[in-house]
């Protein structure tokens, strides 16, 4: 998905998009939550170096990644 189409979904503006992919630090809980329903993932907090678990179906994959 580009910047401009995500931008579009969440309500902000292309550069803004920009701005916080490399700056995330700054991206809030509320904008994080936005962008994932966005790009129809869901997000699973959990205690660090847990598996995530999965309530949902199985889709036969699973990714994840770690914010430091």
């Amino acid at each position: 998905m580009t910047q401009s189409a995500l931008a579009a979904r969440v309500g902000l503006g292309q550069s803004r998009v920009s701005h916080l992919e490399l700056n995330a630090r700054e991206l809030s809980v509320e904008q994080l939550l936005a962008w994932c329903a966005a790009l129809g993932l869901e997000l699973a907090i959990g205690t660090r170096g847990s598996a995530a678990v999965s309530t949902g179906p199985s889709t036969g994959w699973r990714h994840g990644a770690s914010i430091a």
